[in-house]
């Protein structure tokens, strides 16, 4: 079955029962939402929201786990501190196991984690899931066995695995672990900036800006600099290509970010991911470009999704090198170039044989 993983706030109780409409008429499911809360001990070092952030309280968590139950729809909750050592651990040891058992006893289901320390002591002393998150590039059987001994259940590939199908088939080889890729996130393809982009979002000055948009500079400006080209590389994944990564590879849990997008977004997302399927804009169905529900009116970007129907049949035929191979770094494969330029001419050419 097609699970579909939701990022939202918890105070955005509504979603719960939207979410239970698109799983009545979708052909995948919305089986989790996943969210932080602002009260958490690790509140002062966890991915903020950053501008515009809306953090829900601890009652907000418990009240959206409730209803959520009612639904057959699970919540994780994200820890993915990134200064959780082993002095901070060995220091509040007790506390932090007490909080745990906190999360457990109000039903929570698992924790999304990304400081190795913390990966170990959740899995020494709570029942809790765990969930190594994306930001632990995770983007080698090495690393997914590692993180397999230490006792997680689910592993969240790096954002650039997308496409990588050679890796993606071998994730077979550790039956008994969950995966879960990304969807609708995107960053440059192989981007060196990601570790700082990580960084920049856990500063508690994000949301002033200080460092002037560190985060959009060398990634929204680079990915619209030859457009659409720099967004087919990325690493998306359409509602339509859903069922193909489940199918081939046997990956069953798909997430859809971000957890602070507005109530009106997210729930634009789940109806067309639990769809599979979405006639529009493909820039629409990433936040990074999305921030506003305004912005559905905007086409000035514009990429027709339903074009990039066959896309992916390529990196799965081929296997391209793309690390090392892409014509931007001297290599020989321009094929998201050539795709965009030669579908866009047979549209121009059937269009002009319409109007004949």
């Amino acid at each position: 079955m097609i699970k579909f993983c939701v990022g939202t706030s918890f105070k955005n109780i509504e979603l719960i029962e939207y979410a239970d409409r698109c799983n009545q008429k979708g052909k995948g499911i919305v089986k989790e939402f996943y969210g932080s809360v602002e009260d958490d001990i690790f509140s002062f070092s966890s991915i903020s929201f950053g501008k515009g952030r809306e953090h829900a309280s601890w009652k907000d968590l418990v009240e959206f786990v409730k209803k959520g139950k009612k639904y057959n729809i699970d919540v994780h909750l994200n820890l993915n501190t990134l200064r959780a050592t082993p002095d901070i651990i060995e220091k509040y040891r007790n506390k932090i196991i007490d909080f745990l058992k906190r999360i457990e006893d109000t039903g929570v289901k698992g924790i999304i984690l990304t400081a190795i320390p913390l990966i170990e002591l959740a899995a020494q002393s709570s029942n809790l899931e765990i969930s190594v998150s994306a930001i632990c590039q995770a983007d080698s059987l090495q690393k997914i066995k590692r993180f397999k001994d230490m006792g997680v259940h689910r592993i969240i590939p790096s954002l650039f695995k997308g496409r990588d199908f050679n890796f993606l088939e071998k994730l077979r080889k550790f039956p008994d672990l969950e995966y879960e890729i990304l969807c609708n996130e995107i960053c440059r393809f192989d981007c060196p900036f990601l570790p700082q982009h990580y960084l920049h979002r856990s500063n508690p000055d994000f949301a002033q800006d200080k460092t002037h948009n560190y985060y959009y500079k060398f990634c929204y400006k680079e990915l619209l600099s030859e457009f659409p080209v720099n967004i087919l590389k990325t690493r998306f994944i359409r509602p339509e290509d859903v069922p193909f990564y489940h199918d081939n590879f046997g990956i069953e849990y798909f997430k859809i970010v971000r957890r602070e997008s507005h109530p009106e977004l997210i729930k634009f997302f789940m109806n067309a991911y639990t769809s599979l399927d979405y006639d529009g804009n493909l820039m629409h169905l990433f936040p990074m470009f999305l921030q506003k529900p305004e912005n559905l009116r905007d086409n000035r970007r514009f990429i027709s999704n339903k074009d990039l129907d066959g896309f992916l049949n390529y990196f799965y035929e081929y296997r391209p090198d793309c690390d090392n191979d892409c014509y931007t770094v001297g290599g020989s494969c321009d094929y998201c170039k050539r795709f965009y330029e030669e579908r866009i001419h047979f549209l121009k050419k059937t269009k002009a044989v319409k109007v004949v």
